[in-house]
């Protein structure tokens, strides 16, 4: 009895974890898990994986508006990623570089390009700048 209770704690702990990895290899990409999300956010709903892409989706108590951390391949850089895809969101966003990232801030969301993947973070209204940039950095 002590081992399957073992084996189900076990379990419990890493299948967050293993279901992003399936999701990530149905996407054929090499996506990564945040290593920060803010406090009073919780992952809503299962990873979803198709397309190229995966996509995680976080909700906090009270907040209307949704998290979504989009992640897909690209041959881009950052100068292109803000040539052929930020400055046609956006006239005014925040380039931010920092740990080897060029990020940019735009219409409460954030894009850069890491290692062949492209991230984009949406829902960043009731974010800080900082917490915004923790996210990045922590993927």
């Amino acid at each position: 009895a002590v081992v399957a209770i073992l084996a189900g704690f076990v379990w419990m702990q890493n299948s967050p974890k293993l279901a992003f990895r399936d999701a990530a290899t149905k996407a054929g990409i090499d996506a990564s898990l945040p290593t920060y999300v803010p406090s009073s956010y919780r992952q809503t709903g299962p990873v979803q994986a198709g397309n190229g892409q995966v996509l995680l989706s976080f909700s906090a108590s009270g907040a209307t508006e949704k998290l979504d951390i989009v992640q897909r391949k690209s041959n881009w850089d950052p100068d292109s990623l803000r040539e052929n895809f930020v400055a046609k969101q956006s006239d005014n966003y925040l380039a931010v570089s920092g740990q080897g990232l060029t990020i940019y801030l735009y219409n409460n969301q954030a894009s850069w390009i890491n290692h062949g993947i492209w991230y984009t973070v949406s829902g960043t209204s009731k974010l800080s700048r900082e917490q915004v940039l923790k996210i990045a950095y922590g993927l």
